[in-house]
């Protein structure tokens, strides 16, 4: 099942409303966010996308990476159109 945006997140294994919510870790090395998909109801929990920035000798380097399975790209708001993904 896709992930959809009516308004809301809804949760791909119960389709109640979920969240979007940010965990970030800070360490020696650089930063990582992770955009983590969680329901309230079921329980369920999804990485959606991870950003790691880590400072090199001439500046920074950021990778994202998005998990198999995961997009937010097929999200729609409440008024049809797409919703930008991370």
């Amino acid at each position: 099942m896709p992930w959809r945006y009516d308004g809301g997140v809804k949760c791909p294994e119960c389709d109640n409303r979920a969240t979007i919510v940010t965990e970030r870790t800070v360490s020696d090395g650089g930063t990582k966010t992770r955009y983590v998909l969680k329901c309230s109801s079921c329980g369920h929990r999804a990485v959606l996308q991870e950003v790691l920035v880590a400072r090199t000798g001439d500046g920074l380097r950021v990778r994202v990476i998005a998990p198999a399975g995961a997009s937010a790209r097929g999200m729609r708001s409440n008024t049809g159109k797409p919703k930008p993904s991370f």
